[in-house]
């Protein structure tokens, strides 16, 4: 069960990287991608090692993305930046669960799925 969500979050990941059906439905198909996260991680038996030094760097980059709004006085605009930071830290926590290998084969199989399909 825990490879079938790792396929499907490589294909809503692959999906969401510029195809045009998900971009009207943005905030449908980013809270389905970090649900699939979170279930993968409840329903996951083992232990996960959290990186320190790439979580370090993920908090630096979300502070960095948090600075132009402290600076311009702008806070109408929040959710966008707590969705681009809930986002942010989601996905980081993608490079941990799925394999470079199973991400390159399921990515080949999409994209040559969509080729197909789109003669």
């Amino acid at each position: 069960m825990l490879n079938n969500i790792r396929v499907c979050i490589t294909i809503l990941i692959t999906l969401k990287s510029g195809a045009v059906f998900f971009y009207k439905y943005d905030n449908i198909s980013g809270f389905i991608l970090l649900s699939l996260l979170f279930f993968y991680y409840i329903l996951g038996k083992k232990k996960y090692i959290i990186n320190k030094k790439y979580f370090l760097y993920t908090i630096l980059i979300s502070t960095f993305s948090l600075i132009p709004m402290f600076i311009s006085g702008d806070y109408s605009n929040y959710l966008k930046y707590f969705k681009l930071l809930t986002f942010l830290l989601g996905m980081s926590l993608v490079p941990q669960i799925i394999s470079f290998e199973l991400f390159r084969d399921t990515y080949i199989k999409i994209v040559t799925f969509l080729a197909v399909n789109s003669l």
